[in-house]
């Protein structure tokens, strides 16, 4: 989520400078031009990568479960009990 975040404000300021600082950006893709809102764009931009980023790590199979440790300690020490 945190990429999708840092591509979505690089991306709004540069729109934004392209723009010359106007709200209104036009988005031109597959020889058409379509005049839009900068903010709904890179609000797009950020949630399209933070779920494929998302899908992504989630392929890399089930997380391993692990149980917490057998050895507690002791509040008057560093004493283990097994």
């Amino acid at each position: 989520m945190l990429l999708g975040w840092a591509v979505g404000t690089y991306a709004g300021t540069a729109m934004a400078i392209a723009a010359e600082l106007k709200p209104a950006y036009p988005l031109a893709f597959g020889g058409y031009t379509f005049p839009g809102y900068t903010a709904f764009y890179t609000l797009i931009l950020n949630l399209v990568v933070a779920v494929v980023l998302d899908a992504g790590v989630q392929c890399d199979g089930p997380r391993k479960v692990t149980r917490p440790s057998r050895r507690i300690i002791k509040a008057e020490g560093s004493h283990f009990r097994s």
